[in-house]
């Protein structure tokens, strides 16, 4: 592929992540959670959608193996509902239906 094209797909990229409202923040930028670029295997880049002030906060994310019982997922919602209120903040990358259900559960919750 030549510069040309990927100078191309990338603009195509930032387009679409900017109609969906998208952000990206680096290492670089003041704003950018100090608890993603501590520790040994530090964070320098982050694609986000919403408040990334959030991510200052306590963290929790749950995690799941591929297959996954209906009754996991109202665990997921249950367990994420109850972390929310108290403070912390459910974390996840929308990559499984346990991301999902667990957001969800926040949203029952406090919300973040």
């Amino acid at each position: 592929m030549r510069f040309s094209e990927y100078l191309h797909a990338a603009e195509i990229e930032i387009e679409i992540n900017r109609s969906h409202d998208i952000k990206l923040i680096t290492i670089l930028d003041k704003t950018f959670p100090k608890k993603l670029y501590e520790g040994s295997d530090p964070v320098v880049y982050l694609y986000y959608k919403g408040n990334i002030d959030l991510l200052n906060n306590k963290l929790v994310s749950l995690l799941s193996s591929k297959d996954v019982a209906s009754t996991s997922l109202e665990h997921a919602t249950k367990v994420s509902s109850i972390i929310s209120n108290n403070d912390i903040t459910i974390v996840g990358g929308l990559t499984t239906i346990v991301d999902k259900f667990a957001h969800a559960g926040a949203l029952v919750g406090n919300g973040s």
